[in-house]
């Protein structure tokens, strides 16, 4: 099973990449149609050079779905005989700790609907910032069990949400490339230290590892033992203050 479930989050993760990569495709493909149209040139047909993505479906037929009733979450994206892909703002208000290669919480929408939702572990852990109750803009779709597989998530800017909390620019710095630097950081400690989670002594595998800083030290830790000590580190520091 354990294969099973890191196939599964491997497989989930390379469609984010894919569909990332998709976007930022068609970002310079419009790019290079505005710098010819500034220039007067005529404008150029191009092949596609794949089909668009849709979601990774582990486990969810693919019997057209309706989406579950959430105002705040709009269809941006429709397949035949795929779950709609809806976009919307959010907080997420809960990440709860697991020992495998997902994640899961609950988040809520803009207008206080609360929905529960699951990604990857690796996507949560690269991204930590965004997980903690700030305002964002998440984008996944709804699976036979009613849980948003949340696929991207990115800050919300002022522009989207006129909160106090928004636009930070820390938070929207964040993005793939945080997610790409938080695999290769993962890959460096596993060829250093071995695939063993420094705390519990279990194996870890690419999707299931996590960095950790301790002090001066890099860790390598599993998903679990990583949120067990950022509990630990922040009941410790509520205490002091």
């Amino acid at each position: 099973m354990t294969n099973v479930a890191d196939a599964e989050a491997a497989a989930e993760l390379s469609a984010l990449l894919l569909e990332n990569a998709y976007r930022q495709h068609q970002d310079n493909l419009a790019r290079v149609d505005r710098a010819r149209e500034a220039l007067v040139l005529e404008s150029v047909a191009r092949p596609a050079v794949c089909p668009e993505p849709t979601p990774f479906l582990s486990g969810v037929s693919l019997a057209k779905r309706a989406a579950a009733p959430a105002p705040d979450l709009q269809i941006v994206k429709t397949n035949q005989n795929q779950p709609d892909l809806l976009e919307g703002l959010a907080r997420i208000t809960r990440v709860a700790p697991m020992p495998n290669s997902r994640s899961a919480g609950m988040l809520t929408t803009a207008s206080g609907q609360s929905i529960r939702w699951s990604c990857v572990a690796t996507y949560t852990d690269a991204l930590a910032p965004l997980f903690d109750r700030v305002p964002v803009v998440v984008r996944g779709f709804f699976t036979d069990n009613k849980h948003f597989a949340l696929t991207l998530i990115r800050a919300a800017s002022r522009e989207e949400w006129d909160v106090e909390d928004a636009g930070q620019d820390d938070l929207m710095r964040l993005g793939q490339d945080t997610v790409t630097m938080a695999a290769r950081i993962r890959k460096e400690l596993m060829r250093l230290h071995g695939p063993i989670c420094r705390d519990c002594g279990d194996t870890v595998t690419k999707s299931s590892a996590a960095p950790y800083q301790d002090g001066d030290e890099l860790l390598l830790l599993c998903h679990l033992c990583k949120a067990i000590r950022k509990e630990a580190g922040s009941a410790l520091q509520a205490v002091n203050v």
